[in-house]
């Protein structure tokens, strides 16, 4: 029996597997629910063919089908190894070398903000420091409020009203020990420029004398997962540059999305698009 398997670097690039992967890829990325004709098209396959492998993985769990309609949409074993896989998505090696990048580009301190559904704080997970003599010692792993400073409201801004609320009550006071207490009102002001403008801007906030800038990312069913930001003492702070850094940041932050399965509308209301637009509002589910 003659075998089919392709040798790798062949022409043979619609084996099998590949069109299997073909059609997962396009299940993850495509709307909701698809017919078979329309699946066919995408993955340019026969209408048989394509049905040969739906069924296939109808078996398994990946793919769901309405017997009355006849559409078929992603099934529940998808979803499962999908959510593994994102979960243990290693987000300090993939977001690494992207800070070293803004480093390399501004010299100044570049960081992985992420946050904590479960205790409504967020913490520094990685840092690329300036090499200037003067820059900030940033703690990793330290809980901290989301709610002071760039760093936490550019994560903030995309939580749902429940969360934003239960955030504030677990962060009553400003950081660092100051007795200042939170202006509701002028925090949610905050919080809906940060949402139109795709970034957010902090000085003195978080840090005495220090400038924060940063962007949110997400995971990919649109809710925020963490944020890009970067710290410059107040006196190197030149207010003509804002714009550069406020576009690497975005940058970063939109690649760290698409490298955790966001795919934003091609419109200029996405996050990812907002690095191209001057005022925007994103588009990915508050949570």
């Amino acid at each position: 029996m003659a075998s089919s398997k392709a040798t790798p670097g062949t022409a043979d690039t619609k084996g099998t597997v590949v069109r299997v992967v073909d059609l997962l890829r396009s299940f993850a990325e495509g709307p909701a629910q698809w017919s078979l004709s329309e699946i066919a098209e995408r993955v340019a396959l026969p209408r048989s063919t394509t049905h040969r492998l739906l069924q296939l993985l109808r078996s398994q769990g990946f793919v769901d089908a309405d017997d009355g309609d006849g559409r078929y949409a992603p099934g529940a074993e998808l979803y499962r190894v999908a959510a593994l896989l994102a979960a243990r998505m290693p987000l300090v090696q993939l977001a690494t070398p992207i800070l070293r990048e803004i480093v390399d580009a501004c010299d100044e301190t570049a960081l992985l903000g992420l946050y904590q559904r479960d205790r409504h704080m967020m913490i520094f997970a990685a840092k690329v420091e300036s090499t200037k003599p003067v820059r900030y010692v940033i703690d990793l792993n330290v809980p901290q409020t989301p709610l002071w400073g760039a760093t936490g409201r550019a994560i903030t801004a995309h939580l749902d009203e429940a969360e934003l609320e239960r955030a504030i009550a677990a962060n009553p006071l400003a950081p660092d020990g100051r007795a200042q207490r939170l202006d509701r009102r002028a925090l949610r002001a905050d919080l809906e420029a940060i949402r139109g403008d795709g970034f957010a801007f902090s000085s003195g906030q978080r840090i005495p004398t220090a400038v924060g800038i940063a962007a949110p990312f997400f995971f990919a069913d649109g809710t925020v997962a963490g944020d890009v930001a970067v710290t410059i003492p107040e006196f190197r702070f030149d207010a003509r540059k804002r714009g550069s850094v406020v576009t690497l940041v975005r940058d970063a932050a939109g690649r760290i999305s698409e490298a955790l399965g966001y795919r934003a509308p091609a419109t200029s209301s996405s996050p990812l698009n907002s690095a191209r637009t001057s005022r925007s509002s994103p588009s990915p589910r508050p949570r």
